[in-house]
C-alpha cells in the first residue's frame, strides 16, 4: 500500500452477504465494538452470496471488487454466509483472491487463511441429548440448513452421532431436506404437508437455526399440535426475534458477537506482523427453555427486562421503516436533472436527519451500467449528494475513481469512522454508490435505504429519456402508477404504526407494572408469607395473559405488514402443474381450517404455466382467509369453488365463495390497505391489499371481484402465460 497516503489509522474491511437477517446485526455489533476499542476504522461491503440466482443479490457482488490493498489494510470475511451456491473450492478461490491482503475467515477453515469458527457440533449434541436424557424423548427429527453451509454439515452430524450413540434408530423420513431460498408461507406449507404425513409419531424435532423452527411452530399452530405439550421443539441461534416466540424458543446461543469482536482483534495484530492461531473455535450455549419441555428458569430462559428490550427495539425498526416510507412517497423524480437534484437533496438530507445517520455521500457514474463485467476500477465516479452533520467531515469534493475508496475519505482529519458501503442499482442497471457512515445499528435500515436509491434512480433515468421511443413513454406511464401506490405507502405505514402501538403500549405497561411488583415483593424486609406468594400470584394471572395478547397481535400485525412486499422474495419462476399445485396447497389448507371449509376444484390436468409458485400460493392462502373470517353466521362451513382454465395465452382462475357477499358500494375499497367490513382488530384488513398486489405486480395480471347472483362474492384473476 502506498505510505504517503496511509492513514496512521488501520482500516478493516468487513465482506458479509447482507445486513438484514436476524444474526447479523449481532455479527456486526461484535465487529463495531472491537472496532471502537481498537481504534480502527470499518468499512462495510454488504455485497450477497456468490453466484446467487436470487434477482437483485449478484447485483450487489460489485462490492467486492471494492476490498484490495488501496482501499484496506485488512479483510475480515464472513464465509459462511456466501457459500450456499457454490462450491467449498469455489468459496476458497474467492478468500484467497484478496491476496496480499491480510485476511480472516469467519466460520469457514480455508488453508492458509486464518479462521474463527463456530463449533456447532458440541452445543447441537448436548441439545439432542438434553432431550434424549433428561426428556426422554426417542422419536425426535431435524430440520435441515443449505447443504453448502459449514455450520448445517457440523449440525447434522451432530444430530446423526446423538442418535446413534443413545441407541436410536433414525427414520429416513425424519430428515426434513433444505430450501435454498427462504420464502415464510410456502415453507409453513411444505412443513405442514410433511408432518401430517410422517409426523404423527415424533416426540420432538430439531431445527438447523431458529428460523427454520419459527416457520415450523407456525405450520404446527394451523394443524393444532400443541407445543411442547403434544411435541417439543428445539433450534439454533437464539435470535432476537425468539424473545416474541411462544412458547419460549429452547435453543443455543450462538457466539455471533464474540466471533466478530475477536476477529478485529486477531486482523490487527495480522497487520502489525504478529502470529495468530490458524484456527480458533467459540462455542455456543444451550438455553432451554419451555418449548423442549423445560421450564423458563431452567437454563437461562427469557426475563421481562430481555422481553422490554426487545419491545423497544421493535419500536425503534417500526419507526425507521416508517420514515424510509415518508422518505420515498416524498422523492418523486422529474425528467428535468437540476429539478431531480433538488427534490432528492432536500428529501433525502432530511430523512437522514431524522434517521440520525451522521453522514452520506452520493457518487454516480457518468453513464449507468447494464453489466458488472463493464465496471472496472478505474471508471469515475462523480459526486452526486453530500450530506454531513455539522461536525462531520468525512467526504472531501472530489472526483475519484472506484478503485480508491479511501481517497472518497478525510482520513486524515483525525476521526474514526465506520462505513457502509452500498451499491445503487436496479435489476440490471447500476447506478453508483451510497457511502454512509454508521447510524443506527439496525440492518433492515440500510437494506431499504439501499433499495429506496435504486428506484429513484430508475425512476428518473426513465424519465430522462422519456422522448426516446413509445416503449419508454408507455414504461413512464406504468411507472407514474406505480409512484402513486408508493406514495400510499407513507399512509400505509401510518396505519401499521397506529394498529400496533395500542398493544405494544398495553405490553409495555402490563410488563412495568409487573417488574414493579416484583421489586416491591423482592425488597419486603418482611418474611415470606402466604399473604406475599398470593399477591404474586394474582399479579401474574392479571399481567401475564394481558401482555401475551398484545404481543400475539403485534406479530400478527407484522407478520402481516412483511407479506405487503411485493419484491424479491416470492422466489424464481417454474413450470407449475396447476391441478396437482392447487390440489396439495388445498390439501394444507383443509388442515388448517378444518371442517369450516369444503372446497371444490376444477381443473385439467394438463394446464401448466411458467410463474412463481410462492405468489400463487399466497393468493389462495388470502383468500380462502377472508372467506371463512367473512363467512355467513348462518352457514357452519364456507363453500368454495375454485375453477383453473386456459382461454387463449391467458390462464384464467375463477374463485368463488357463499359467504354474505359485499356491498356494491364497498367493493371498490376492498384493495384498500387496512380497509375491513369489521372494524376494530379483528381483521387488519391487509388481505386483499396482498392479493392485489400479487397479481398485478409479480404476476402482472389483472383481478376482478364481482357479487354473484346467489349468496357470495367471485373473484376471477387473469394472469398472461
Amino acid at each position: 500500500m502506498n505510505q504517503n497516503n496511509k492513514s496512521p489509522r488501520k482500516t478493516i474491511g468487513f465482506i458479509n452477504p447482507s445486513l438484514h437477517l436476524p444474526w447479523e446485526d449481532i455479527q456486526l455489533k461484535g465487529i463495531l465494538d472491537g472496532a471502537r476499542e481498537l481504534d480502527v476504522n470499518i468499512s462495510i461491503l454488504p455485497g450477497g452470496r456468490l453466484n446467487s440466482s436470487i434477482p437483485g443479490e449478484a447485483q450487489r457482488n460489485i462490492l467486492y471488487k471494492l476490498a484490495d490493498n488501496r482501499n484496506l489494510d485488512g479483510l475480515i470475511i464472513w464465509s459462511s454466509g456466501l457459500d450456499e451456491f457454490v462450491s467449498h473450492k469455489t468459496l476458497a478461490e474467492f478468500i484467497h483472491s484478496f491476496s496480499p491482503l491480510p485476511v480472516i475467515s469467519l466460520e469457514h477453515s480455508v488453508s492458509g487463511i486464518p479462521s474463527i469458527r463456530m463449533d456447532s457440533y458440541t452445543t447441537l449434541k448436548s441439545l439432542i441429548r438434553h432431550l434424549i436424557d433428561d426428556h426422554g424423548y426417542r422419536s425426535i427429527a431435524y430440520i435441515r440448513g443449505a447443504e453448502n453451509h459449514t455450520a448445517e454439515m457440523e449440525r447434522y452430524k451432530a444430530y446423526l452421532d446423538a442418535m446413534e450413540e443413545s441407541g436410536l434408530s433414525i427414520q429416513p423420513e425424519w430428515i426434513v431436506p433444505p430450501i435454498v431460498i427462504q420464502e415464510e408461507e410456502p415453507e409453513i406449507q411444505r412443513l405442514s404437508r410433511w408432518f401430517s404425513q410422517f409426523g404423527k409419531k415424533l416426540e420432538a424435532v430439531v431445527a438447523f437455526n431458529d428460523i427454520r423452527i419459527i416457520y415450523f411452530i407456525k405450520a404446527m399452530k394451523r394443524l393444532g399440535v400443541k407445543i411442547p405439550e403434544d411435541l417439543a421443539v428445539c433450534g439454533y441461534d437464539n435470535i432476537p426475534q425468539d424473545i416474541f416466540s411462544h412458547p419460549f424458543l429452547s435453543t443455543i446461543g450462538a457466539p455471533f458477537y464474540e466471533m466478530g469482536y475477536h476477529s478485529v482483534e486477531l486482523i490487527v495484530q495480522m497487520i502489525d506482523g504478529k502470529s495468530i492461531p490458524e484456527e480458533t473455535a467459540f462455542k455456543g450455549q444451550p438455553i432451554y427453555r419451555e418449548s423442549c419441555g423445560c421450564s423458563v428458569g431452567d437454563g437461562g430462559g427469557t426475563s421481562l427486562s430481555d422481553s422490554s428490550e426487545a419491545l423497544i427495539r421493535l419500536g425503534r425498526k417500526t419507526r425507521y421503516q416508517q420514515l424510509i416510507s415518508r422518505m420515498r412517497s416524498e422523492l418523486i423524480a422529474a425528467p428535468d436533472p437540476d429539478i431531480n437534484r433538488k427534490v432528492f437533496l432536500k428529501v433525502f438530507s432530511e430523512g437522514l436527519a431524522r434517521l440520525e445517520i451522521p453522514s452520506c455521500r452520493i457518487l454516480l457514474y457518468e453513464t449507468p451500467f447494464k453489466s458488472l463485467d463493464k465496471i472496472d476500477l478505474n471508471v469515475i465516479l462523480q459526486p452526486y449528494m453530500d450530506y454531513q452533520e455539522s461536525n462531520s467531515n468525512l467526504f472531501p469534493q472530489r472526483n475519484i475513481p472506484i478503485g480508491k475508496l479511501k481517497n472518497m475519505l478525510n482520513t486524515d482529519q483525525g476521526k474514526r469512522y465506520s462505513l457502509i458501503v452500498l451499491p445503487i442499482f436496479f435489476n440490471q442497471t447500476h447506478f453508483g454508490l451510497a457511502l454512509l457512515e454508521m447510524g443506527p445499528l439496525d440492518g433492515d435500515l440500510y437494506q431499504s435505504l439501499m433499495l429506496l436509491l435504486g428506484a429513484f434512480f430508475e425512476e428518473f433515468r426513465l424519465l430522462n429519456n422519456l422522448s426516446e421511443s413509445i416503449i419508454e413513454l408507455n414504461k413512464t406511464r406504468d411507472l407514474l402508477v406505480q409512484s402513486e401506490k408508493i406514495a400510499a405507502l407513507s399512509n400505509l405505514t401510518g396505519g401499521v404504526a397506529h394498529q400496533i402501538n395500542t398493544p405494544l403500549g398495553i405490553s409495555l405497561t402490563a410488563a412495568s407494572y409487573l417488574e414493579n411488583c416484583c421489586e416491591e415483593l423482592m425488597n419486603n424486609d418482611d418474611d415470606p408469607s402466604e399473604r406475599i406468594l398470593s399477591e404474586l400470584v394474582s399479579v401474574l394471572k392479571k399481567g401475564l395473559p394481558l401482555i401475551l395478547t398484545n404481543l400475539e397481535k403485534v406479530a400478527d400485525l407484522v407478520s402481516n405488514f412483511k407479506n405487503i412486499s411485493i419484491d424479491q422474495t416470492i422466489g424464481e419462476k417454474r413450470t407449475i402443474l396447476m391441478n396437482m399445485f392447487f390440489e396439495e396447497q388445498l390439501i394444507s389448507l383443509k388442515y388448517r381450517w378444518k371442517d369450516l371449509i369444503t372446497v371444490k376444484l376444477t381443473c385439467p390436468e394438463n394446464i401448466g404455466i411458467n410463474s412463481y409458485p410462492g405468489a400463487f400460493s399466497q393468493i389462495l392462502v388470502q383468500l380462502v382467509e377472508n372467506s371463512v373470517i367473512h363467512g355467513s353466521p348462518d352457514s357452519p362451513s364456507v363453500s368454495i369453488c375454485l375453477d383453473v382454465q386456459y382461454i387463449g395465452e391467458t390462464l384464467i382462475i375463477t374463485y368463488e365463495d357463499n359467504g354474505p357477499g359485499i356491498s356494491p358500494d364497498l367493493i371498490k375499497k376492498i384493495y384498500d390497505p387496512f380497509f375491513s367490513t369489521r372494524g376494530g382488530n379483528k381483521s387488519p384488513g391487509m388481505g386483499l391489499f396482498i392479493v392485489y398486489n400479487l397479481v398485478t405486480q409479480k404476476l402482472m395480471g389483472t383481478i376482478e371481484c364481482t357479487n354473484k347472483q346467489e349468496d357470495g362474492i367471485r373473484f376471477v384473476i387473469k394472469v398472461p402465460s
